[in-house]
């Protein structure tokens, strides 16, 4: 291996493993809190066996890709990517192959064309899908309080507590939504009031109401997140594609009555009250944290919190509690 060789493997090494330093990672009483695998520029290198020289080359612009703190020395500790990084990268080059992203796009077109046929989609896709929710990778809710929010009604006031649980299909029309059908009586929920109310703004509306909601206990939810932290690497490819690619989270224009985004997530949502779930987790494709959707309402161990509250988004980004 010439000089110059091993100068440019050396930092393609330090460029693909290197995700902090020293600098950057909090310390408790005299120890740096590693989150990953550690160790110093030498060991990192040692099998290239470089001279000084070498080692000045490489040092003479070495900054920490988190913090931006010069490395100038080959004994500067550093933390490095662990088994489950790289696991992940491969995952996230895998279910961006345009093989798998066109393979689901037939689907979400075959579907939107035949909706009640997805398990004869000619890729397939329908049919994985199906396998997959079966065995899919479940969450548990336990002691827990979400949100849902309502858009002040017509008559400008806030809606009772009554009024606040799963819509009633008998006196209520009930349009389709992201994982039911027209009719379908599904309670939406959000973790964080700021989302909860984000998921329902259309326009310049500044105001809703909230109700909070005790979650007790749920031991069937189909976990579709994309929380980086909650890839299961062991997942089939295709569960993760489907979400990561944006067939879940995608946002339909809410100016047109066809909702094509919204096809293959209720495809899912079939299959999943087929087996029995009590609903799906998912990411807000629009403010932060996880959303709900829970099937068969009312559901047990699923209570509402005292009453209903106005709440007044702020242009500083906090919902604050608006006093009537």
């Amino acid at each position: 291996m010439t000089k110059q060789s091993k100068i440019d493997k050396a930092k393609d090494i330090l460029q693909e493993d290197i995700v902090a330093c020293f600098n950057c990672r909090p310390w408790i009483e005299d120890a740096i809190v590693w989150n990953n695998p550690h160790t110093d520029l030498y060991d990192l290198l040692i099998d290239l066996e470089l001279s000084d020289d070498e080692w000045k080359i490489i040092l003479e612009d070495l900054y920490c890709p988190h913090c931006g703190h010069p490395l100038q020395s080959r004994c500067d500790q550093v933390e490095i990517k662990s088994e489950y990084d790289y696991q992940i990268e491969e995952i996230l080059k895998k279910i961006e192959d345009d093989d798998i992203i066109v393979k689901l796009y037939e689907f979400n077109k075959f579907i939107s064309a035949y909706p009640y046929l997805g398990l004869t989609s000619p890729t397939k896709i329908g049919e994985h899908i199906f396998k997959l929710v079966e065995a899919g990778k479940v969450h548990a809710i336990e002691s827990e309080v979400w949100y849902r929010a309502r858009k002040i009604n017509n008559e400008s006031r806030i809606f009772s507590s009554e009024e606040m649980g799963a819509p009633d299909p008998q006196k209520d029309y009930i349009p389709e939504g992201r994982f039911n059908h027209t009719g379908q009586a599904f309670l939406y929920l959000a973790e964080i009031e700021k989302t909860a109310f984000l998921e329902i703004k259309e326009g310049p509306e500044n105001i809703c109401t909230i109700q909070e909601f005790q979650i007790r206990k749920l031991n069937k939810l189909l976990d579709l997140r994309s929380d980086y932290d909650n890839i299961d690497p062991d997942i089939d490819i295709i569960y993760w594609a489907i979400i990561y690619n944006g067939f879940v989270g995608n946002k339909p224009d809410g100016s047109s009555s066809w909702k094509p985004e919204y096809f293959v997530p209720r495809y899912i949502a079939d299959v999943a009250r087929f087996f029995k779930y009590d609903g799906i987790i998912f990411s807000s494709a629009i403010g932060d944290g996880s959303n709900l959707v829970l099937f068969n309402n009312p559901i047990e161990n699923v209570y509402q919190i005292g009453e209903s509250r106005a709440y007044y988004y702020k242009k500083s980004d906090v919902l604050s509690q608006f006093i009537y």
